[in-house]
């Protein structure tokens, strides 16, 4: 009994031991990524995209010929780099000052170039639009007649407006006016713009309806609309590469890159065939503009909402806009994210993000991101119609190498720990009832080949828990899947799986090895 007793302890005094290994192992994995130099950060987020393929592997496998990002920190451009190239079997090299079409991010810079209105009071949020437009007008339908398309509506795309969406117009063809778009008339490619639901009743994206605001604007101030929205934001924000104007400068055009469009097989294998850069309608995805220029955008309306700076809005306006619209509407599919009045807002834990994407025909892919309590952006534009995954790809590795995933790094380290722990806990009780098991099947005279194999199948379940637990980690985060996109590269399952126990850490095997042979 008394030697009974005394395996036991040494065996809780083993698991101990082995158990505060693993919680220090993760400890030092805390540690060591307390305070890295920005050079090890884009390092880290270069080379972190699938565990050891880099940005270059990631941007032939997604066929994403270039893209540019910038990073703001601590409400600071912490850095901007461009990567690949301008054209496909080009040798021009993308910069962080090359120049993208924004596609729909171009909505969140109109919504602030219109709640700046608003706060000098020549826009009310709640009036309906049609007291305030004088070229145009909202149609009067039975939709209209029940709720008001009011502007508040329209930045939250919840006033009824139908989709509005249109291809661009390629060199050569003729460009209409915003009069034609807005009614759908030649040379437009686009549906007329109207009201097509009950205004107020459900959310629904609409470009149509950011087309609304921009004649709204242009109508109240009497200004070309990129003559508002540049001394509204463009200006004051420092975003000196940016524009809605079509018709590009020498210097602008100069640093534009090409777009390459949805033949993804036709473009790789000739690089002639690719997409040629169209006009779009200003407002909803006109936007011009640079990697660096986006998060000087996101740092002024982070600033903003932190009562630190006012140069495009106030405080209350940035919190107005980064609030979730309030009424009890249904959301669209896929949209079924907050919407405020421009971002769309995603809750990561006790933190809400705003967000924004953007597609641009022929073949332009762009995202802008932010956090407001941490000061934190991301902006990066590519200049390929294959660039989303690259995209979510790149967002992850970033989280990743900042921290942010699944919180901070403490909350990282912690959970690192607590799921070795969890494994090292599963497999002692585990192997117990195994040690239990073989020792009935030795009393009832079973012989040693059917003891292996029953030994072998426990083993192998302990295995397979193992790399679902560490694929949890390697692939979304503790806390990850809420923000981050699920990673869908194409391996299989067994081979994620193999590659979660290859990368796991060595002591957990010894820690098996010790538990089910002692």
């Amino acid at each position: 009994m008394e030697r009974n007793g005394s395996a036991n302890m040494r065996k809780k005094v083993y698991f101990g031991i082995s158990v505060f290994v693993l919680v220090l192992i993760g400890s030092v994995r805390m540690a060591a990524s307390q305070s890295p130099s920005i050079e090890e950060r884009i390092r880290s987020v270069e080379t972190g995209l699938l565990l050891t393929e880099t940005i270059t592997d990631r941007m032939e496998a997604h066929n994403v010929p270039g893209f540019s990002i910038a990073v703001v920190n601590d409400f600071k451009l912490e850095w901007a780099k461009g990567y690949g190239v301008m054209q496909l079997g080009g040798n021009r090299r993308v910069t962080r000052d090359s120049l993208f079409q924004a596609g729909s991010v171009s909505k969140p810079v109109t919504a602030v170039g219109a709640l700046h209105c608003v706060e000098r009071e020549l826009i009310d949020l709640d009036e309906n639009v049609n007291d305030k437009l004088e070229s145009w007008q909202v149609p009067e339908n039975e939709f209209t007649a029940q709720s008001k398309v009011t502007l508040r509506r329209l930045l939250s795309h919840t006033a009824g407006v139908n989709q509005g969406l249109n291809r661009g117009y390629a060199p050569g063809e003729e460009i209409p006016t915003l009069l034609q778009a807005l009614d759908g008339e030649p040379p437009a490619n686009s549906l007329p713009v109207r009201v097509d639901r009950v205004p107020g009743t459900e959310q629904y994206y609409s470009n149509g309806g950011y087309l609304i605001i921009v004649q709204l604007l242009q109508d109240v101030l009497d200004k070309p609309f990129n003559e508002v929205m540049k001394e509204a934001v463009f200006i004051p924000a420092g975003m000196t590469s940016s524009t809605f104007e079509q018709t590009l400068s020498a210097e602008l055009a100069a640093r534009v890159a090409i777009p390459h469009g949805w033949d993804v097989l036709s473009w790789r294998e000739s690089p002639g065939l690719v997409g040629e850069t169209h006009v779009h309608d200003p407002g909803y995805g006109g936007l011009w503009t640079t990697a660096p220029d986006l998060a000087r955008f996101g740092i002024e309306i982070m600033k903003a909402y932190q009562g630190e700076s006012e140069l495009i809005l106030t405080q209350g306006m940035a919190n107005l806009m980064l609030t979730p619209v309030t009424e009890d509407i249904p959301m669209q599919e896929p949209f079924d994210v907050d919407q405020g009045l421009g971002f769309m807002l995603q809750n990561l834990g006790q933190e809400t993000w705003f967000i924004h994407f953007g597609g641009s025909f022929p073949g332009y892919i762009s995202v802008l991101l932010g956090q407001p309590e941490r000061g934190f952006a991301v902006a990066i534009l590519t200049n390929s119609w294959s660039g989303y995954e690259l995209i979510w790809e790149i967002l992850y590795s970033i989280f990743y190498a900042y921290g942010i995933l699944p919180t901070t790094n403490q909350i990282f380290g912690l959970a690192y720990s607590l799921l070795l722990f969890l494994i090292a806990f599963l497999f002692w009780r585990v192997s117990f009832v195994a040690r239990q098991r073989r020792t009935k099947l030795e009393g009832e005279g079973l012989d040693r080949k059917q003891n292996s194999i029953a030994t072998i199948a426990t083993l192998t379940i302990m295995l397979t828990v193992a790399a679902i637990l560490v694929l949890s980690l390697l692939y979304r985060g503790p806390l990850g899947g809420g923000l981050v996109h699920s990673l869908n590269t194409g391996e299989t399952v067994l081979t994620k799986a193999l590659l979660g126990l290859f990368f796991s850490t060595p002591i957990i095997l010894v820690v098996l090895t010790y538990n089910i042979w002692k």
